[in-house]
C-alpha cells in the first residue's frame, strides 16, 4: 500500500469515528423533540378525535421509547464502552 493511500485510509478511520461519535447523539436529541412535539400537536382538543391522530400520538410515544432505549444504549455500548445490556436484565 503506498502512503497516499494509507493517508487516505487513515483520513476516512478518522472521518467515520467522528460521524460515529456525533449522528447517534444528535439523532438522539432531535428524535426525543420531534416525537414530544408531534404528541404536543395532535394532543390538541381539535386532532384529538381523530384517528388518524391517535395513531400518530401512540406511535410518537412508541418511537420516544424506542430511540431513548434502544439508540441510546447502542451509543453508550459503542461509543463509551458501557454495556447496559451487562447489568441490566430487561435489556
Amino acid at each position: 500500500m503506498t502512503n497516499t493511500s494509507f493517508d487516505v485510509v487513515q483520513k476516512l478511520n478518522v472521518a467515520t469515528f467522528w460521524i460515529n461519535q456525533i449522528y447517534p447523539l444528535l439523532q438522539i436529541i432531535f428524535g426525543t423533540f420531534g416525537n414530544i412535539f408531534n404528541i404536543i400537536i395532535f394532543t390538541r382538543r381539535s386532532l384529538r378525535n381523530n384517528p388518524c391522530s391517535l395513531y400518530f400520538i401512540f406511535g410518537s410515544i412508541n418511537n420516544c421509547f424506542a430511540v431513548d432505549i434502544a439508540l441510546l444504549a447502542r451509543y453508550l455500548a459503542s461509543t463509551w464502552n458501557l454495556d447496559p445490556s451487562a447489568t441490566n436484565n430487561v435489556l
